[in-house]
């Protein structure tokens, strides 16, 4: 919603900004049945049906999702300043057959929605009552499924898809105000998201882009003998040393060019060439 909310700061919070007094913020929105639409403050702003799309969560001719976020104000008006109500009228171009806002008694297919509730959640309508039961529900990385329980040696957009309203989606229990979520360090991600109908689905997987460690140095040579040691956070596939399996702590004291080779659960590889003598 950066979009309209930066016009809403032009349009009626520059006194909140400038004196730190409080202000309201009234704002409608129509829907065209093209999907293109306009914003209207104290002026008009044609949208385009791009534009109007990175308004919401979900945004086509079943349906529309958005997440009032509250966090996201903050901006709005100096620390001293108080932003009192930000609410919203959505005028929609199809007969509204579910939602969870508050229907605009003054207007038919249209609804009203307080942008600063205490507890954000989504806001759907839904314009097809057929895709309330489907239960669809898919986590994506691209064309493939994310694999529960997977490890990943690259970072990657998960997508949750549904023709179904995911109503609510969640990254390690945080809940996440889009339909897509991209992790910005290693680590372990549990995503869960639900849809009107009830389905829920979770997915837990890992991201780890660092090669196993190991106290081997590459082309070294050892006198008489070494102990062969490796880690990795995420836990380790496999290791050969000169293609047969070896454990962490492996004595080596057969003097030639040894060839130590290391897997991670994420299929990071570590190669180490090295030398023993005696």
């Amino acid at each position: 919603m950066k979009k309209i909310k930066s016009l809403a700061v032009i349009a009626t919070c520059t006194a909140a900004l400038l004196l730190l007094a409080g202000c309201d913020i009234t704002q409608e929105m129509t829907i065209n049945d093209n999907l293109t639409g306009k914003a209207k403050i104290t002026m008009e702003q044609p949208m385009s049906k791009a534009e109007m799309s990175d308004e919401f969560i979900s945004y086509d001719k079943q349906k529309i999702v958005l997440l009032p976020d509250t966090e996201d104000m903050e901006y709005m008006v100096e620390d001293e300043g108080d932003l009192e109500a930000y609410t919203m009228t959505i005028n929609l171009p199809f007969q509204i057959a579910d939602t969870n806002a508050k229907l605009n008694p003054e207007k038919e297919n249209s609804v009203v929605v307080n942008m600063m509730q205490e507890t954000p959640e989504r806001i759907y309508v839904v314009f097809d009552e057929s895709i309330v039961s489907l239960e669809d529900l898919a986590f994506k990385n691209g064309e493939y499924n994310v694999i529960n329980g997977k490890y990943y040696n690259k970072y990657f957009t998960l997508r949750a898809k549904s023709q179904n309203v995911i109503t609510s989606l969640k990254v390690n229990g945080k809940e996440w105000g889009a339909n897509s979520f991209r992790p910005e360090t290693n680590g372990k991600y549990t995503v869960k998201a639900k849809l009107l109908s009830g389905q829920e689905e979770v997915v837990t997987y890992v991201i780890d882009t660092y090669k196993p460690k190991t106290n081997i140095v590459n082309n070294k040579t050892y006198k008489g003998s070494v102990k062969i040691t490796f880690s990795d956070k995420w836990g380790i596939k496999k290791a050969t040393l000169n293609g047969n399996p070896i454990s962490s702590g492996k004595m080596v004291s057969k003097a030639r060019t040894h060839t130590l080779k290391i897997w991670d659960k994420a299929g990071n590889l570590t190669t180490r060439t090295f030398k023993v003598v005696k």
